[in-house]
């Protein structure tokens, strides 16, 4: 899910940063969606690009981020989809196939 259009890595002079990225099977556009992590009464909503930042460029996220990620079920799992959904992310859910 995009929000607010393209962004590139201001930090990459050259490159700008990665177009997509891979994690095992999965690939994801970078600079173009957004990362939702279910974190109890809420979910938090980072870039995609925050995983270039972290690998590329050693930003480290606040630790409460980091909990939720190592806790976050699956993305795409129906477990996922619930946690979204217990942390009020009706919205966030529609967009998830299945939901």
């Amino acid at each position: 899910m995009g929000l607010l259009g393209w962004h590139d890595c201001e930090l990459c002079q050259f490159s700008k940063g990665p177009r997509t990225q891979r994690f095992g099977s999965l690939e994801v556009r970078m600079g173009i969606t957004n990362v939702f992590v279910p974190a109890g009464p809420f979910v938090f909503v980072a870039p995609s690009l925050i995983a270039h930042y972290i690998d590329c460029h050693r930003y480290a996220p606040p630790p409460p981020f980091l909990e939720a990620v190592r806790n976050c079920p699956e993305m795409g799992s129906m477990a996922y989809k619930k946690a979204v959904l217990a942390a009020g992310g009706r919205e966030l859910a529609r967009g998830m196939s299945g939901a």
